[in-house]
């Protein structure tokens, strides 16, 4: 079986590498032959996180390459979006060369809502409802979350299955040496574009360092400060993201409850969990279905629930190793590549075999 995936961006990018691209192994192993092409390629990502501007005919040249791939798109057996074809066209650039091929997509966020919320009113009244055709043609929509999937069904997706963004457990686990530290480590992983989501407990975290020995680690952002909390920066790379949430104590997810924040799906709580490490998290979209409060983590719905989860932990270390141990264990069953892979396998093969 051969199969083009259509990722958004390359390697470099979070949700084209771990929604599709951490797969092809498994998939490989299965039979399964999987040409990746991104749409934005890694140049694209460090531009946009080093806030350089991104020129028109860079642009240009590489929504060009994807019009003649999709020139050949029928020698595959299947085609694989993730979120759409071309960001910012109608979905009529689009319709003509999907509907001559079987096709899955792919969704991790609320994509749509950056249409249909954009502040634009032209954005609004041509692109509102992209998304929506583009998952009612489509031979499966996957997604990430039950927000998500619901979106799916009212745009009137032939069939949806929710498949969860996980982890591969070979590479994620509970560190094997128990560093003690002398201060208890706040973890938080994310992008430049997120780290604003920080604003949200910055006080809470000033009250909680004036009171334990705590630091906050943070990966993906080169500089960021809170006044009167100690914060490391360290540069994201994807051979050290294992390190990084094995090194910290407690891993946090504060987001901003609005309707782009509930169509997450929780990756980083996923990663924190995998190697045992327990998690207070906002309660906005999935959030509340991956953290089970005081089994694995807490859910902290204002400033003072998150003092009263920060305080918990930050007093008890075997109720962090409890937690954690029982996170670790939600995910494997869960959350783990090795347990959704074969969900994946089968839907690609039930559309292969009913055309």
């Amino acid at each position: 079986m051969k199969i083009l995936c259509l990722t958004k961006y390359d390697s470099l990018g979070a949700s084209s590498r771990v929604r599709s691209m951490q797969y092809i192994p498994y998939l490989a192993a299965q039979g399964i032959e999987v040409t990746v092409s991104p749409l934005l390629g890694n140049d694209y990502i460090q531009k946009i996180y080093h806030r350089e501007k991104i020129s028109f005919w860079y642009l240009l040249k590489r929504y060009v390459a994807r019009f003649k791939l999709l020139l050949k798109a029928k020698s595959y057996d299947l085609v694989w979006v993730e979120k759409e074809v071309f960001i910012y066209l109608p979905f009529i650039f689009e319709k003509w060369f999907l509907k001559r091929v079987n096709y899955i997509i792919d969704y991790d966020d609320a994509v749509f809502h950056n249409y249909d919320l954009h502040r634009n009113v032209w954005v609004r009244r041509f692109l509102g409802k992209k998304i929506a055709k583009v998952m009612a043609q489509a031979n499966h929509v996957m997604v990430g979350n039950q927000y998500l999937a619901d979106y799916a069904k009212r745009a009137g997706a032939r069939d949806v299955t929710l498949i969860p963004t996980v982890v591969d457990m070979t590479k994620y686990m509970p560190a094997q040496n128990i560093v003690v530290h002398h201060k208890i480590i706040v973890g938080w992983i994310g992008t430049p574009k997120t780290v604003h989501y920080l604003k949200d407990i910055a006080v809470v975290l000033q009250k909680l360092s004036a009171r334990f020995p705590i630091v906050l680690y943070i990966m993906g952002v080169s500089h960021y400060q809170i006044a009167g909390v100690e914060v490391h920066c360290v540069p994201w790379a994807e051979d050290k993201e294992v390190a990084f949430v094995q090194s910290i104590d407690i891993g946090v997810m504060p987001l901003i409850d609005c309707a782009f924040e509930r169509g997450k799906c929780g990756y980083k709580l996923i990663q924190y969990m995998a190697v045992g490490k327990p998690v207070v998290a906002s309660p906005i979209g999935v959030n509340v279905e991956i953290v089970e409060p005081e089994v694995n983590g807490y859910l902290a719905e204002d400033q003072a629930a998150w003092m009263r989860a920060f305080e918990t932990l930050c007093q008890d270390s075997n109720l962090r190793l409890g937690m954690g141990r029982r996170g670790h264990q939600k995910i494997v069953a869960h959350y783990s590549l090795q347990a959704i892979a074969p969900r994946l396998v089968t839907i690609m093969q039930s559309i292969r075999k009913s055309v």
